[in-house]
């Protein structure tokens, strides 16, 4: 599954696969498939949670997911734009 490519995951909390998916990373880490230092995971932070106060506790809810201690890159899915009727 994982030979001869350098994988890359992305993924983001609105895919709702993410369970799945750290299922079957672990699983191919744990048959010695591929280490996680050769994977590059990548999710990303959905709309509603864009307040200070949100951004932590998704990024750890997303981590307990993947099964994960870190995401080697974490990207905010579309800015936000301030209303132009405001």
């Amino acid at each position: 599954m994982f030979r001869g490519f350098f994988p890359n995951f992305l993924n983001g909390v609105d895919y709702g696969n993410e369970k799945e998916s750290g299922a079957g990373l672990k699983r191919a880490i744990d048959e010695g498939i591929v280490k996680r230092e050769d994977v590059f995971i990548t999710s990303k932070l959905w709309n509603t949670f864009h307040a200070k106060e949100h951004v932590k506790q998704l990024a750890k809810k997303q981590l307990a997911d993947w099964g994960l201690e870190y995401f080697d890159l974490f990207l905010i899915h579309f800015r936000k734009l301030p209303s132009p009727h405001l």
